[in-house]
Formats: C-alpha cells, structure tokens, sequence
C-alpha cells in the first residue's frame, strides 16, 4: 500500500478509529492521528490516498462510470 513518507503519531481505536495507519511492520489499524508523543501509542505511516490530490483520476473505469 503506498504511504505518505513522513511518519505520524497515533492513538490505536481497533473499533472507533476513523483512520487508518500501516505500522512499520506493514499492519494496517485503525486509529486517530495525534501530534502528542505522550498520547501516541505508535508512529506509523498514513495511507498515501488520505493524502493524494490526484486520487480521483486512478479510479478505473467501472468506478467512474458506476
């Protein structure tokens, strides 16, 4: 899965988490962002769509016309 390359702190949610975070040992949780080492149960790496301004012309064709 591609990623942002800058890692991100966050708070694990396995149930409420409305992100998404790959560990570097490749597990993908949910969780919630945090920019507070003292919160954060980990630092991961944010999935690159999250992020990505050209998201929308990957879609493959069936996406865009369904």
């Amino acid at each position: 899965m591609p990623c942002d390359a800058t890692p991100r702190y966050y708070i694990e949610k396995p149930r409420s988490g409305s992100k998404k975070i790959v560990t570097p040992n490749g597990e993908v949780i949910s969780c919630e962002y945090t920019e507070d080492p003292h919160k954060a149960t980990g630092t991961g790496f944010a999935p690159h769509w999250g992020s990505c301004r050209a998201a929308g012309s990957f879609k493959s064709r069936e996406e865009h016309n369904g």
